[in-house]
């Protein structure tokens, strides 16, 4: 998708001389993949609903299983990570069914995404303290207790 709005802008574009940083066409480039992976967050941010939340906090997830069909198939965790990285940003809930505990990774900006819904803030602590780690993969090793929502 980026490749062919890449090869589009680049068609269109009239050829013109350029000045100071982006003299390079590498550099051009990355300049207008940066430029086009904003586009895509913005137009993204637009189109899901998604609450904000951090690490620690248990959320609600709905996803479509797949674009053909509209059935929603939700998710109930506790953010253990996220991944700010633009069109690729990412989080990990994990939770515990059955005595059996999994972990997921969702996409923010996936087409899939339909919503996230904070259902409690601090889930770990029970609202008493505040998450100080960015990544809690430590929950893994702990009780299931604490990330059974």
């Amino acid at each position: 998708m980026l490749r062919s709005m890449f090869t589009r802008a680049m068609s269109t574009a009239a050829p013109t001389q350029f000045v100071g940083k982006l003299k390079h066409p590498a550099k051009r480039a990355a300049h207008l993949m940066q430029q086009l992976n904003a586009e895509e967050v913005a137009k993204s941010a637009a189109r899901n609903h998604v609450g904000k939340f951090k690490p620690g906090d248990a959320v609600e997830v709905e996803l479509l299983l797949n674009k053909t069909t509209s059935k929603v198939q939700r998710v109930k965790g506790v953010v253990i990570a996220e991944r700010n990285r633009g069109l690729a940003s990412s989080f990990v809930i994990r939770n515990h069914i059955a005595e059996c505990g999994y972990e997921q990774k969702i996409f923010l900006h996936s087409p899939l995404l339909h919503s996230v819904k904070l259902l409690k803030e601090k889930f770990i602590s029970n609202g008493k303290k505040k998450v100080r780690r960015a990544k809690l993969y430590y929950l893994r090793d702990k009780a299931p207790r604490f990330t059974t929502v």
